[in-house]
């Protein structure tokens, strides 16, 4: 989308340390200007920055939702391995059985602390 204002004829270049560099890139990052001769030109003429405020807490929840989907997929892919094993090769050990049921306790465990993880988050505003 091209721009419809006026049209730019002069260049202004600087430099600037790695400090200094580092701190206008994440103030960039922050902005929502798609550029950094745009962020530039609005910190020079003084026009009001409009920054990305990005709330934490979904981020966090996020991750940990990612986590939680990938190991409730790897558990019921599991699940299904072990019926599909145990209907092939007709398992009747007892002790493999309890072994593999105490393995899928163990998942559903480690999902329910992150369900908790998430419920003690999301309570504390």
């Amino acid at each position: 989308m091209r721009n419809t204002g006026p049209r730019r004829l002069h260049r202004v270049s600087g430099l600037f340390t790695a400090t200094e560099f580092e701190k206008v890139s994440k103030e960039f990052k922050d902005s929502t200007c798609r550029n950094y001769s745009e962020y530039i030109r609005e910190r020079l003429m003084g026009e009001p920055q409009t920054i990305f405020y990005r709330n934490r807490t979904a981020d966090e929840f996020l991750l940990i939702a990612i986590e939680l989907k990938e190991q409730l997929v790897f558990a019921v892919n599991n699940m299904r391995t072990h019926r599909e094993q145990s209907h092939s090769l007709h398992i009747t050990s007892q002790e493999q059985f309890q072994a593999k049921l105490f393995w899928l306790e163990k998942i559903v465990k480690e999902i329910t602390g992150l369900l908790t993880k998430i419920y003690e988050q999301w309570s504390q505003k």
